[in-house]
């Protein structure tokens, strides 16, 4: 659309077709309703102990990852144990971005590091 409005506006200007008489115009492009959905913690840590009681560890600390770090599933599919930093009060992630190659650090909450040791034990 956006290339036969300016299509249309060159060829108006060389007088090839009547100038403000645009067909295109007529036509209504809708949009996508908007996301309306909205996410508790309480109802994914739900989902995550359901996968993991269902044999599914990976996919629930997947999960749980995404959750508390807010990196994209790429990013949190790929995590190792080289890149866990730790100390007295917690667990972390530091990464390249796998798309940006920017530098990231997710930390971790308590449930979710306890089911990450649990998965990787």
């Amino acid at each position: 659309m956006k290339t036969w409005c300016s299509l249309y506006r060159v060829l108006a200007s060389m007088k090839l077709c009547i100038p403000n008489h645009d067909p295109s115009l007529a036509i209504r492009k809708e949009g996508v309703a908007g996301r309306t959905e909205t996410w508790r913690e309480v109802r994914l840590s739900g989902w995550s102990k359901g996968r993991y009681g269902a044999g599914f560890g990976g996919l629930a600390c997947i999960i749980a990852v995404a959750w508390d770090t807010q990196f994209s599933p790429v990013d949190s599919r790929t995590l190792t144990p080289g890149q866990v930093v730790t100390s007295d009060s917690g667990m972390a992630f530091a990464i390249q971005r796998t798309k940006t190659s920017e530098a990231a650090f997710g930390i971790l909450s308590k449930r979710t590091k306890s089911l990450v040791e649990l998965y990787v034990a």
